[in-house]
């Protein structure tokens, strides 16, 4: 006879083995069902962030890093754009791919990456102590430098090749003085004030100063070099404008101001309006304020429009109301476009110590290099500075550090519970039938 499997069941019976089984699966799967958010979580977790990417993105990370320490800067851009997209939040991400793209010599693309990277949270206490968010505002006005000087030489050598201006976007070359030695200072920090009231306007495109003067420079005039009508209107051909601001201040009398504003077509030297205004030196946050509400109303933005779409205030507000502090700027300006850094940043900082209120000067001293530079050696700075791969790895929440590319994270299946089969003897066989003895047999009675 063939024994029978069963197992003890929880009320203390036998049961059959095989339903024990199914219900320890049965267990299992409901186990695992409820664990596996938990392990879920667990895994999901990269470089400062959480994401149901993240898992993903760092194998990603891991590889673009170790491609640009290997000198593979293609691979290492093609995984951390991967990588990007998948946690654009990840600051070392957004740093090793600026500097990925640096090392190809694709510098509008670094300067995009790093751009973004200063925005970002740092994600690793390397970032933070090498106060490498600063650094990197800081190296990326050289950057911006070298692709300014880069694209007026490309436009100047392809002056013929380039389209119609863009009507929405207008240039602000500098005003000449022709006034005394002492207004000369004022030069470039007059200009800077007037693009800034100017570019309020979300709906116009302003040329940035730093692009005027990389023209400028390519062109080989100096800032007081625009007299003619004709190479203004050239010059903001070349940067793309449709319409191009010009003039010149003096001081028809000590201690006064007065600037004349022209206003023109690039398309031609057709002149579209004129702006005059004049006031005190003292007060030059008044007259240039005039000025800008001015060239704003030729653009076709008058006080009343400016005033219903909540601008106007933000135009008329003076930058700063210190006249020293407005000269210490102006030079630095000055400064910085000679790449004197040192001194650059200490004209920045005697114009904000004068007013602390002085927004503009802050931000110029926070973005001048320490020192001048090559594109190539602002590439191995901020390299030098950046965590290493396994830092970036291990600032994951908690200090978990992923598995590398080759061992990926695979949840863990709960053990099955341990289920013992017994074996039951055979009962013992039956015992055999009792029969009646046999009864002795008599003759039969006669």
């Amino acid at each position: 006879m063939v024994a029978s499997r069963t197992v003890r069941g929880p009320s203390g019976t036998w049961v059959p083995a095989r339903l024990a089984i199914i219900g320890s699966i049965l267990f299992a799967v409901l186990l695992f069902v409820t664990t596996a958010p938990r392990l879920s979580r667990a895994a999901d977790i990269l470089v400062g962030t959480k994401s149901s990417n993240n898992v993903e993105a760092v194998p990603l990370v891991r590889s673009g890093i170790d491609a640009y320490n290997a000198d593979d800067y293609s691979t290492a851009v093609k995984d951390l754009k991967q990588a990007q997209g998948l946690v654009p939040e990840n600051s070392p991400t957004a740093l090793y791919l600026g500097l990925a793209y640096l090392k190809q010599g694709s510098l509008p693309e670094a300067i995009a990456a790093w751009e973004t990277y200063i925005t970002l949270k740092p994600a690793t206490s390397i970032e933070k102590t090498n106060n490498l968010q600063d650094t990197v505002s800081r190296d990326l006005t050289i950057l911006v430098r070298e692709q300014n000087r880069n694209q007026a030489e490309i436009q100047i050598a392809h002056e013929r090749d380039i389209g119609p201006p863009d009507p929405n976007a207008v240039a602000i070359t500098y005003y000449r003085n022709l006034g005394s030695k002492e207004l000369s200072p004022l030069q470039k920090g007059l200009t800077a004030l007037v693009i800034a009231d100017v570019a309020k306007v979300p709906d116009l495109k302003v040329v940035e100063r730093d692009r005027l003067q990389a023209l400028l420079d390519e062109m080989k005039l100096s800032s007081s070099g625009l007299t003619d009508p004709n190479t203004v209107v050239r010059a903001g051909h070349l940067l793309g404008a449709g319409r191009i601001v010009s003039g010149s201040y003096l001081d028809p009398k000590k201690g006064e101001l007065r600037i004349d504003s022209v206003l023109m077509q690039t398309s031609s030297t057709a002149v579209v309006s004129n702006q005059y205004v004049n006031g005190q030196s003292i007060h030059f946050y008044d007259v240039e304020k005039q000025l800008s509400a001015a060239i704003l109303r030729d653009l076709g933005y008058s006080e009343t429009d400016l005033k219903k779409r909540g601008l106007w205030q933000a135009v008329q507000t003076p930058q700063t109301q210190n006249y020293n502090a407005f000269v210490a700027f102006s030079r630095g300006l000055d400064a910085l476009d000679h790449q004197d850094y040192a001194h650059a940043r200490a004209l920045f900082q005697e114009a904000y110590t004068d007013d602390p209120s002085f927004t503009l000067a802050l931000q110029e001293l926070n973005h001048t290099p320490v020192q001048a530079m090559s594109a190539g050696d602002v590439a191995a700075s901020v390299g030098s500075q950046a965590p290493g791969v396994s830092a970036v790895i291990a600032s994951a929440p908690g200090g978990a550090a992923p598995a590398p590319a080759s061992a990926p994270i695979i949840p863990a299946v709960p053990s099955l519970p341990v289920v013992t089969i017994v074996t039951v003897p055979p009962p013992p066989p039956p015992p055999p039938p009792i029969t009646a003895p046999s009864l002795p047999s008599f003759p039969p009675h006669p």
